[in-house]
């Protein structure tokens, strides 16, 4: 499997404490995408294998789920299915996947195989990201996004979930020094996060 990154304990990508994995590669190219660095194919991953990346999940305490996103996970779908499975038969955690794809086109491009991924998981969250619909919904980029519930878990608190306007994000220093952002910031967040930086910051020598 062929990723950008994961962060093991995260609480701003679905309900409860998450494992959150970013898969390496996209084709959309979505005007304002919150992660083009993700974008790319050849070399800005790094290959692990399922076995490996389950072994990392299994070893964090206290999570709920798992959070998929990327890139376009769906471009490799056979590995993703594999990580699915696996992650359902050898844990108890739910699963939240993101594409950039419509369920319809999926389903229209992988049948069997996207249905049987879809008995893996728990929530499905399609639709390309579009910068014109950025309305700050929770959980989503933009509102021609939907939320489908696939599994009977999460089913009774979608309405709440279609109405939250709570985005928030975190941020965590990574193995190499890089400080990366998990979430979905509300809108304009990078303007107002520019600005108190450079007014509210202290300096002390």
């Amino acid at each position: 499997m062929y990723i950008s990154h994961y962060v093991k304990n995260t609480s701003v990508l679905g309900p409860g404490k998450r494992f959150a994995l970013w898969l390496q590669g996209c084709k959309k190219q979505c005007k304002g995408c919150i992660f083009p660095e993700g974008q790319g194919e050849v070399t800005k991953g790094k290959w692990i294998s399922t076995e490996e990346l389950l072994d990392i999940i299994q070893s964090v305490k206290g999570i709920h789920g798992i959070t998929i996103s990327g890139g376009e996970p769906f471009l490799q779908i056979d590995e993703l299915m594999d990580l699915c499975r696996q992650v359902k038969e050898h844990t108890k955690l739910d699963i939240i996947l993101y594409s950039g794809y419509r369920f319809e086109e999926l389903e229209a491009k992988y049948r069997d195989r996207f249905y049987k991924i879809c008995s893996y998981i728990d929530i499905l969250i399609d639709g390309e990201y579009v910068e014109a619909l950025n309305d700050n919904q929770a959980y989503r980029g933009s509102s021609n996004q939907t939320i489908h519930m696939l599994s009977d878990k999460y089913k009774p608190y979608l309405d709440q979930m279609n109405q939250l306007r709570n985005r928030t994000v975190e941020f965590e220093m990574n193995s190499t020094g890089e400080l990366v952002m998990i979430g979905i910031p509300y809108k304009g967040f990078q303007d107002d996060l520019i600005h108190k930086m450079v007014n509210q910051c202290h300096y002390y020598y």
